[in-house]
């Protein structure tokens, strides 16, 4: 497992998704983050927050992206990820 999020976005919750929320149940996310994601990516376009990645490369990948300083710290999740009210965190 990369360090970090690889291929298409499938789905992005919580109000600090960079690009804006969307996600696969409701129409996709082709619009928003067009392409796959790459080491240049702005993960972090807010200073601060918090937000639940699912990116599809070869299997989904779930990950927590937290923004500090405008740093994304990324945590991957085996359990999926989600989010309750603005903070994100990995499904147990």
């Amino acid at each position: 497992m990369s360090n970090a999020p690889v291929g298409r976005v499938a789905s992005c919750l919580g109000q600090a998704c960079p690009l804006g929320p969307c996600d696969a149940a409701f129409g996709g996310c082709g619009d928003l983050y067009c392409g796959s994601l790459h080491p240049s990516f702005a993960y972090c376009t807010a200073s601060t927050g918090s937000y639940c990645l699912v990116a599809l490369s070869t299997d989904l990948d779930y990950w927590v992206i937290n923004c500090t300083n405008g740093e994304p710290v990324f945590v991957y999740c085996t359990g999926g990820c989600g989010v309750a009210g603005d903070v994100a965190s990995c499904n147990p």
